[in-house]
């Protein structure tokens, strides 16, 4: 598009020059056509809508209109839009919770990630975390809305190319019974472990049924007979460590602060302590669960209020 004699035309008429009313005119049809129509919250595209005061400021310097009545405005839309963000988002994670069975998909971090400056809407991660992704947030540059095991504060967006996303089919299970591995297919088991199981994949034979899992750090996967397994406790809560502590005897755990740990409430002591089933966090090289279950002392973590 040729500038020459926009900048003047602009400042001496700047709401008569017909070139930028027809201009505006034709864009403002054409988006109008295409676009716009009267969405609701959920269909809007709010990292455009947002986005749009860069467009406004570029386009204005391009046709030389004056920028500080337009700055105002920028900056209005802008404080506007930081104050509009945790309400999309959360109208978003409704409209996901209410459109999907599930709104939480299981993902492993393969990478530690940690937020950088001043982000406050970002969730810091370690290698081998378990955590929650909301379904319906990824965006195309390549983030995803997440949260920590216990479901309550610690959530924030996190890119989606440090996590494994787990299948969607993915559950807490309890190895009732210890059983071998006959395979490479197969899984063994040792009694009180928490393994993920996979609820689509059960297959029955002439030997029983049989589900796919694999242990809470990945390290191997295979078969386990369904009769080997158990349904979590709806009473087992996921519960945050406000302090560290480590195991002075082999039925503890040790506890460091920040980690989550699936906690049976029932098996609070007037001592003192609760047992801990697993972390959400797990080493690579271990592939026993009894380093990660254990009693663990009630002071370190974080109850629900009663």
């Amino acid at each position: 598009m040729p500038t020459t004699g926009y900048a003047s035309d602009a400042t001496s008429d700047q709401t008569s020059s017909p070139i930028i009313a027809d201009k505006i005119d034709e864009l403002t049809s054409e988006e109008q056509d295409e676009d716009f129509g009267r969405p609701s919250a959920s269909e809007t595209d709010w990292e455009v809508l947002l986005g749009a005061r860069e467009t406004v400021l570029s386009v204005a310097s391009g046709v030389g209109l004056p920028l500080s009545p337009l700055g105002a405005v920028s900056q209005a839309v802008n404080e506007a839009s930081e104050a509009v963000l945790p309400l999309v988002r959360h109208i978003t994670s409704e409209k996901a919770q209410t459109d999907a069975p599930s709104a939480r998909q299981l993902a492993r971090v393969m990478n530690s990630w940690s937020v950088e400056g001043s982000a406050t809407d970002q969730l810091s991660v370690q290698c081998g975390t378990l955590i929650y992704t909301w379904t319906g947030t990824a965006t195309e540059n390549g983030w995803i809305y997440a949260e920590r095991l216990n479901m309550g504060d610690s959530a924030g967006w996190i890119p989606t190319n440090v996590l494994k996303l787990l299948p969607v089919g993915y559950q807490w299970r309890r190895v009732i019974k210890s059983c071998q591995s006959f395979s490479d297919l197969h899984l063994a088991g040792e009694q009180g472990e928490i393994v993920l199981a996979d609820t689509e994949s059960i297959e029955e034979g002439t030997d029983g049924g049989w589900i796919y899992a694999e242990r809470l750090n990945g390290s191997q996967a295979g078969w386990l007979p369904t009769c080997a397994l158990e349904q979590l406790s709806a009473t087992l809560q996921w519960m945050h460590a406000v302090r560290s502590q480590e195991a002075q005897h082999a039925t503890q755990a040790s506890v460091k602060e920040g980690w989550q740990f699936l906690v049976d409430p029932n098996t609070r002591t007037k001592e003192g302590w609760a047992y801990a089933w697993t972390v959400d966090r797990h080493d690579g090289d271990s592939a026993k669960h009894s380093a990660e279950a254990g009693w663990v002392p009630v002071n370190c973590l974080e109850w629900p209020q009663e």
